[in-house]
């Protein structure tokens, strides 16, 4: 509770106020109590624009309208958003499947080239010694090798 004499503005805006009888205005003394709530502004307006469905149901209809498109529009971009990463993750997969075919091929070309070093380092081996077969491997050892 506020002391309406000390803040006649606050009373006048919200209570209606009514002063006991055993309030002296010569002494000053005496208790101020509040009966009921003073009518707003506010609710005022309540009273005018009345409880009826018909003049929220505009607004109420619009707003669901809206929702709905919201909801709708979402969803939609929900479900390209996750097309997009489907896709993605397709062109993804396909690329590695790809990388992984060239590494095989690369593998293979690889392993027959070896092959190939192996062959022909069986071949270089064999080596003319020169006319005479007597000759002494020391000198030349460095062929051999």
């Amino acid at each position: 509770m506020f002391c309406v004499r000390c803040n006649p503005s606050q009373a006048s805006l919200r209570f209606l106020v009514v002063v006991s009888p055993k309030a002296d205005d010569n002494m000053g003394s005496g208790t101020l109590t509040v009966i009921q709530r003073k009518e707003t502004k506010r609710d005022e307006k309540k009273k005018k624009k009345g409880k009826g469905k018909g003049v929220r149901k505009g607004k109420g209809k619009r707003k669901k309208k809206k929702k709905k498109k919201k909801k709708k529009e979402e969803r939609e971009k929900e479900e390209e958003e996750e097309e997009e990463e489907e896709e993605a993750a397709a062109a993804a997969a396909a690329a590695a499947e790809k990388e992984e075919e060239e590494e095989e091929e690369e593998e293979k070309g690889q392993q027959q080239q070896q092959q190939k070093k192996k062959k022909k380092k069986k071949k270089k081996k064999i080596l003319d010694l020169g006319e005479p077969y007597n000759l002494d491997l020391k000198k030349h050892a460095r062929r051999l090798k």
